[in-house]
């Protein structure tokens, strides 16, 4: 167990679940650019289905921004839960995080779907990167996803 009177412990994972609820954020504002300011260098980004084969897999930020932008026209609703963060070093981190995502396309709108919905878990990694923390790996693991 971490001594959690060490301010810098508690400020790391005060910092990560911060990093965490932005990319939420900015992925449902459609803010790209403060996006790919949240992810290291090299980033990998993986996202399983509810049977565990790879619906999409990224490595770059670039990359994945670019297939965010196919929801540019719909509301997307992501909501995380329940962060257990665990440092596993000075300038590491890992985190497992539930999580309930929601994308609506309007019927008139020409789209892939017209209704996602999906829980699962963030499976993640951070590294701390000059000053800030930042999205090294994220595996996104489904438990139901509906779409239709």
């Amino acid at each position: 167990m971490k001594d959690i009177t060490n301010i810098n412990y508690i400020l790391a994972v005060d910092a990560i679940k911060d990093l965490q609820a932005k990319y939420c954020r900015f992925v449902d504002q459609k803010n790209w650019d403060q996006l790919k300011g949240l992810f290291s260098q090299q980033p990998t980004l993986t996202f399983y289905a509810v049977d565990g084969s790879i619906l999409y897999e990224f490595h770059s930020s670039d990359q994945f921004i670019e297939a965010c932008k196919t929801i540019e026209e719909a509301v997307s609703i992501h909501q995380i839960h329940h962060a257990e963060i665990e440092l596993i070093g000075e300038a590491q981190a890992k985190a497992i995080v539930a999580m309930e995502d929601r994308i609506y396309f309007d019927a008139d709108k020409e789209s892939p779907f017209k209704k996602f919905h999906g829980f699962g878990f963030y499976y993640n990694h951070y590294e701390y990167v000059d000053g800030q923390w930042k999205i090294r790996e994220v595996k996104l693991k489904r438990l139901k996803l509906d779409i239709t």
